[in-house]
């Protein structure tokens, strides 16, 4: 990597953790997930009852107690700016794997700090929040993208990581899960469609190519002014 490149990269931070710090919202859905992670960090064990509720409940499991642990461990032994930090390495490294997967799709350089700075102004109404655990889903969404991408070209080293990226540690499973099928299937069908088109190139050059060996075929045969035919 370059040095224009990593000046790129430092850029791009810095430009995220900007936006991340301008944050003027709160979520209310913050503070279930710290609650959920301070009951396996301090309590030692995943919280079974909704802790929310007023009244007695039966069985219950927040689905996203995973992120709450990560969540509650940086709140605990690094102070509430961590979070802030987490969101903005986190958006950083989406943005990364987004930009591996464009030079890996395109020749072209992808290092231009407009195109992101104006796609963070767009999505930004949806940054202007604390951290969600949403963002574990989006992550995981652009590296499997960029999995897939590698596997496309003959890569398959990394396609052991799938199965990590679908366990209850991302535990967005309803949207994560969702993504990761649908995006699959979308590849899969672009893929087969890609080959039929291929394929129907190929057949379409191969008609071509017997058209002209025909007609070079009659022009050679000649007799004076006279072109027989055979």
């Amino acid at each position: 990597m370059g040095k224009k490149n990593i000046l790129f990269y430092i850029t791009l931070f810095l430009l995220i953790l900007a936006f991340s710090m301008t944050t003027t919202h709160f979520d209310f859905d913050l503070w279930a997930r710290l609650i959920a992670g301070m009951g396996v960090i301090d309590g030692g064990h995943v919280l079974t009852e909704d802790f929310l509720s007023y009244t007695p409940v039966h069985t219950w499991w927040d689905h996203e107690w995973g992120a709450g642990v990560i969540f509650y461990a940086f709140l605990k032994f690094l102070g509430p700016y961590s979070l802030i930090i987490l969101q903005a390495v986190m958006l950083f490294l989406i943005f990364f794997t987004a930009s591996k997967i464009l030079k890996l799709k395109s020749k072209e350089t992808p290092y231009n700090i407009l195109f992101y700075f104006f796609t963070l102004m767009a999505v930004m109404e949806n940054l202007n929040n604390p951290i969600r655990c949403h963002m574990f889903s989006f992550l995981f969404f652009t590296v499997f993208i960029y999995i897939l991408e590698k596997v496309r070209q003959g890569n398959n080293k990394l396609l052991f990581i799938i199965p990590f990226m679908t366990t209850d540690l991302e535990l967005n499973e309803k949207l994560a899960n969702i993504t990761f099928m649908a995006k699959l299937i979308s590849e899969t069908n672009q893929e087969y469609n890609s080959n039929i088109l291929r394929e129907t190139i190929n057949q379409a050059e191969r008609k071509i190519e017997v058209v002209q060996e025909g007609s070079v075929e009659e022009d050679t045969v000649k007799d004076g002014d006279q072109i027989t035919y055979t």
